[in-house]
């Protein structure tokens, strides 16, 4: 039986007041809605105006990266502008979630395509080895690491000046192994995201974390007092809209202190109809992004009326949805020099439009105020989190 009487308390005892508050309001929601919820792009991202112009609605959860902050990145003429967006986004109302695809330190293998070393996250384009760097804290590697850690946070307290609460979720997908942070076991996994979440918290003083493990393995889990959410990352088949319950129900055995779970990335959203029906009300979910969401057009597709959505590949089996799909064509919109619309390749048009729509989901405009001091909707929150303890008792 899944327990979704979360308390609402951070394993930071300094957290921020907008820490807090976020994470009194998602206590206040788990197991009766889910947010809506959208990964950004690399290196173009009209996700969320796509979906805002499908569904008439934004997600109430944009996925950020410090990717792109990765010293190793930097030197080698990478440029971000996530920590200026997520701003943006809190600013307009909506919730900030950030991974990090941590380019290793050192030891980028460099040989294009599938190892150059912007993809230098994955242990195949890396000889960078975590157990040996975590060996000697005075060793080259080791200080490396700190200085990768130290970078990061410099851009995390940029978010902590402007009051911005995170979704912080590093180190993710660890247990399997195609991450080098993942790749030499547990142990020297487990040892540092410890470090990092000592680090950030004592050294650097980032009180508004909220700390998201995603490790997808009970062996890898670093202990109740590392870990705020379960994340579970899902790659469903296409058109798959099962609940994925097995998955939750494997997230929830991590640990026997109740947590809450989300769905910190996914291709399909799972259909909430199956997710109320399975008892695995998800947090959140964060489709990732790319052919998950968009695609783009040519300025001769929207004068022809010929906006694809999807579907060239379809299969007998699903040949009727994509007819569906195809008499009816998406809205485009234009971000910068290009054209994008909706591609229905994994979750169809509207199954994203229902899934956006449905009352038991949240949407950005559909979140409360939870900037502390600005006191319109902070009795919004008390409310529901009343009104859940009150049915909780019954």
């Amino acid at each position: 039986m899944v327990n979704y009487n979360v308390e609402p308390k951070l394993i930071n005892n300094d957290a921020t007041p907008e820490a807090l508050a976020l994470m009194e309001y998602l206590c206040s929601i788990y197991g009766e809605k889910v947010l809506t919820g959208q990964q950004i792009g690399v290196v173009t991202q009209p996700e969320v105006e796509v979906i805002a112009a499908l569904t008439g609605k934004y997600p109430a959860v944009y996925g950020f990266d410090m990717m792109n902050y990765s010293p190793s990145r930097v030197e080698r003429g990478s440029s971000c502008n996530d920590v200026e967006e997520a701003i943006a986004w809190w600013n307009n109302g909506g919730i900030v979630t950030f991974c990090w695809h941590w380019n290793a330190p050192i030891g980028l293998v460099d040989i294009p395509p599938e190892r150059s070393w912007d993809r230098g996250f994955y242990t195949e384009a890396t000889t960078f080895n975590i157990a040996e760097a975590l060996k000697d804290e005075e060793s080259e590697l080791y200080q490396l690491m700190i200085r990768d850690i130290d970078a990061i946070a410099e851009q995390l307290k940029r978010l902590q000046l402007e009051r911005v609460p995170v979704l912080w979720r590093p180190l993710h997908e660890a247990s399997g192994g195609w991450f080098w942070w993942g790749a030499q076991g547990a142990e020297p996994f487990l040892k540092l995201w410890r470090l990092m979440y000592h680090r950030l918290t004592n050294v650097h003083q980032l009180n508004h974390l909220i700390w998201v493990w995603n490790g997808q393995h009970k062996d890898w889990y670093p202990g109740d007092e590392y870990v705020d959410i379960i994340g579970e990352d899902i790659y469903a088949p296409r058109h798959d809209y099962s609940s994925q319950r097995e998955r939750f129900e494997q997230a929830v055995q991590y640990t026997m202190t109740p947590k809450l779970i989300a769905l910190s990335e996914n291709g399909v959203i799972p259909a909430i109809d199956e997710m109320q029906r399975d008892n695995a009300m998800w947090l959140w979910q964060c489709t990732w992004y790319g052919e998950f969401v968009c695609k783009r057009v040519t300025a001769h597709d929207i004068v022809s009326n010929n906006v694809p959505d999807g579907h060239e590949a379809a299969t007998q089996d699903d040949s009727e949805a994509a007819e569906r799909e195809i008499m009816q064509p998406s809205p485009y919109i234009k971000h910068g020099d290009h054209y994008y619309t909706y591609c229905g390749d994994y979750t169809e048009k509207q199954a994203i439009i229902d899934f956006y729509n449905d009352p038991r989901s949240l949407t950005r405009d559909q979140l409360p105020n939870l900037k502390c001091g600005e006191k319109e909707n902070s009795h919004d929150i008390s409310n529901h989190t009343s009104k859940k303890a009150a049915e909780a008792l019954e």
